[in-house]
């Protein structure tokens, strides 16, 4: 079972929400593993699509300054910042 964050619940001071897949890209994946590469090719169009965000991520990133779980979901996702 997912946890879910919210910014409150997380106690963060920035929360990057335009870095996730869309709704629409996650409803469609519904975690069919025969779907794992066109999601990859699918949220990276995305991602392309929001540079502004993954920008700030990638800053963030160089610095070191993610917490522990954002980290670990970044190495197991598609993420192409890391």
């Amino acid at each position: 079972m997912a946890t879910r964050f919210n910014k409150q619940r997380a106690a963060v001071d920035l929360w990057l929400k335009d870095v996730a897949p869309s709704p629409e890209l996650r409803k469609w994946f519904a975690h069919d593993a025969a779907k794992w590469k066109q999601f990859q090719d699918r949220y990276r169009k995305e991602l392309r699509e929001r540079k502004d965000a993954v920008d700030l991520l990638r800053q963030k990133v160089k610095r070191g300054r993610l917490p522990w779980f954002t980290r670990r979901v970044m190495r197991s996702t598609t993420a192409p910042w890391y």
